[in-house]
């Protein structure tokens, strides 16, 4: 009876504020389109971008949309839960609650828990098809804020927070470095987003393009000629040991961080409480 209440008051709430239900790809049509080639994992994903000026619900409320990517034709994944569907490419990360990550849609298994925009919901049915298409991923306008509600079903994406973070480490002086460490529950995480920042790096003119060390170019780090480095790990109890961290990105807000406060007290909060904290 809670929940029905809570998804009508939140319906009501979306339809005063003018929001309402288009499709990624019709969002796409709509900018001006430019055709691309961006690579992750040195696979070709993203062939088209388009600019859009609309917003799109977040956790943390409507956020300006930066571009919609146009990616290469990937396997369709179905979700379905309670009161909720969703037609996906089979490696869109969608949250699980049973998982406490982000994973792929094709590794959703039914009986796992997914956030929606009305709540935590039980997955009823998966079918991973052989049916393919192109897709279409949404790059919102807010570093800080990388989740998104598609069909009311919260999914993630990280293209912005690299950029912020290689504008971050590459245009410092040599005088001034940084050292930023990216971490994840899970590594492979972590390494995705290195990934990510490579090839945006890759893809600077030579004009704008610092230069970068032999010995800190791989997997798990990128270190620049001017000192400053971004390196990536899990999230163990021994993250960022032996590093001077100058900004700290953790892929997910349950990652828990030690903090100490004026009176030098530790105390171990997640990086959601710890933005809370800094609000108050």
């Amino acid at each position: 009876m809670l929940k029905s209440i809570k998804k009508s008051l939140i319906k009501l709430c979306l339809f005063i504020l003018g929001f309402k239900h288009q499709t990624i790809s019709s969002l796409y049509a709509e900018g001006n389109k430019e055709d691309i080639q961006y690579h992750v994992n040195d696979k070709l994903k993203f062939i088209g971008e388009s600019k859009c000026n609309k917003q799109v619900l977040t956790p943390s409320g409507a956020k300006p949309i930066h571009t919609i990517l146009k990616t290469v034709p990937f396997y369709k994944t179905f979700i379905r839960t309670q009161n909720e569907d969703i037609c996906c490419a089979d490696e869109h990360l969608i949250f699980s609650v049973s998982k406490q990550e982000f994973v792929f849609a094709k590794n959703i298994s039914k009986g796992d828990v997914v956030r929606t925009i009305y709540g935590d919901e039980t997955v009823q049915e998966v079918n991973n098809t052989y049916d393919y298409d192109n897709m279409y991923d949404i790059d919102i306008n807010d570093f800080l804020e990388h989740t998104y509600y598609t069909n009311n079903i919260l999914s993630h994406n990280t293209t912005t927070i690299g950029a912020y973070l290689l504008w971050y480490a590459a245009f410092r002086s040599d005088e001034d470095p940084v050292t930023i460490l990216v971490v994840s529950n899970k590594g492979e995480n972590a390494k995705e987003i290195i990934e990510r920042i490579k090839t945006m790096y890759e893809s600077m003119p030579l004009w704008l393009k610092p230069g970068v060390t032999d010995d800190g170019y791989n997997k798990h780090s990128i270190k620049f000629d001017n000192g400053s480095c971004i390196v990536s790990q899990a999230t163990t109890e021994n993250s960022g040991r032996g590093l001077s961290i100058s900004l700290l990105f953790c892929h997910h807000k349950d990652n828990k961080v030690e903090v100490m406060d004026q009176y030098n007290n530790i105390y171990e909060v997640t990086m959601e409480d710890l933005e809370l904290m800094m609000k108050v």
